[in-house]
């Protein structure tokens, strides 16, 4: 028969893995007592912290929190100008490719008459344009003629900032029935074979622009 073993045998702990034997009852009751005495062991005291912040570490996170916003707030200006001129951009080239629809449809005034030609006018450092019926053909916007509709008004200020060859006022028009591209200046003058318009934002840091041809091209640069 096989002698049981006395004493404390601590090593039967530190064997997980293994399957462990019945523990006699002073194995048991020594455990017991290891367990409840720490044998002047004492627990290292833990440091205690006080809450909340000193005033330099408040006034350095609001700096830091200041600085981000003032760098998100520019960064969204300069997108959100970019996005409105891309917008105002395609506006003007809808607006003159509505009135070079009107010219191939012939389109009715009121009293049922027509316009031997439509057109748009655009004017240097000025954020609104506007349709019209060229009812005397004379390619310039005068009493004789019809605006159709109201002032078209850029969003964010922005305007048109020049025109390519340089001229105060552009009109553009549409010869009915064929739609023929016709460009002046502000006197009726022809103005050549193309125009480029540049629209800007307000502090005229960023710009778009888009070329129009006598063949009726619109290219968005």
């Amino acid at each position: 028969m096989q002698e049981k073993t006395r004493g404390f045998t601590p090593s039967l702990k530190f064997r997980p893995f293994l399957s462990r034997p019945r523990l006699s009852w002073r194995d048991r009751a020594s455990w017991r007592f290891v367990n409840s005495h720490n044998f002047g062991w004492k627990r290292k005291p833990q440091p205690k912290f006080s809450a909340g912040f000193t005033l330099m570490e408040a006034v350095v996170v609001l700096g830091i929190i200041t600085m981000l916003s003032s760098v998100t707030l520019i960064s969204f200006s300069g997108v959100s100008d970019a996005l409105a001129l891309r917008r105002e951009r395609y506006q003007v080239a809808l607006a003159l490719r509505e009135a070079q629809n009107m010219a191939l449809a012939v389109r009715l005034l009121s009293g049922g008459v027509t316009a031997p030609a439509y057109g748009v006018r655009l004017q240097q450092n000025s954020s609104t344009y506007f349709l019209f019926a060229d009812s005397n053909n004379n390619r310039i916007f005068d009493g004789a003629d019809t605006k159709i509709g109201s002032d078209r008004i850029m969003e964010k200020g922005i305007k048109v900032n020049a025109f390519n060859p340089s001229s105060g006022t552009v009109y553009l028009s549409f010869a009915s029935p064929e739609a023929d591209v016709r460009i002046a200046n502000g006197s009726g003058g022809n103005l050549g074979e193309w125009i480029e318009i540049t629209l800007s934002n307000r502090s005229g840091n960023m710009t778009s622009r888009l070329r129009v041809r006598t063949s009726g091209q619109v290219t968005l640069r």
